[in-house]
């Protein structure tokens, strides 16, 4: 589908395909070298595209997840992705995660790319979003706080980059009361 964003920027958000497969390879090699705010330090991703493709194949079978991608000028910058566990005593619980090329920063990707995987998280049987991110990550923090999440905790040393530890928050959204 295409969404026009911030400053005109003409972007098409659609789930991810097969067909991706080896751009995102691509993508996950760039964004994990300009952010220190992914898990994986650039070093440790070694996907292939075979690899890739396996990884889209499994997730579509799971009803819950959904993985997008977000292009402009037929070229990626931008990923979220909702998942979670299919264990029965964790099944109604999913997590989320964004990533945005640098040069994109500031333009609505996140926000509309949060909209969309609420959007999918709300019409499935997802009924708690748990999110964990660096403490001092204060743009993806008032993105959450924005949709409603709540901080529901903090893990010291959660995160170590460039040999410091920072703290991580847990932040968490109840979609569905029983």
């Amino acid at each position: 589908m295409e969404y026009i964003l911030k400053n005109n920027l003409q972007t098409i958000i659609r789930e991810i395909e097969l067909s991706d497969a080896e751009e995102l390879v691509e993508y996950i090699k760039i964004v994990s070298n300009e952010s220190d705010n992914l898990l994986q330090d650039p070093s440790e991703w070694q996907l292939s595209v075979s690899d890739e493709k396996k990884w889209i194949k499994a997730n579509k079978k799971i009803n819950k997840n959904l993985n997008l991608v977000v292009y402009h000028n037929q070229k990626i910058i931008a990923v979220g992705s909702l998942y979670g566990s299919l264990l029965s005593r964790i099944k109604h619980r999913s997590s989320m995660q964004i990533s945005v090329l640098k040069a994109y920063y500031n333009q609505g990707i996140g926000n509309k790319l949060m909209e969309l995987l609420l959007d999918h998280a709300i019409n499935s049987e997802i009924v708690k979003i748990d999110i964990e991110l660096r403490k001092d990550l204060l743009p993806a923090i008032h993105m959450l706080e924005k949709f409603g999440f709540t901080k529901e905790g903090e893990i010291s040393y959660g995160f170590k980059s460039k040999g410091k530890y920072i703290p991580l928050v847990v932040y968490g959204k109840i979609l569905k009361e029983d």
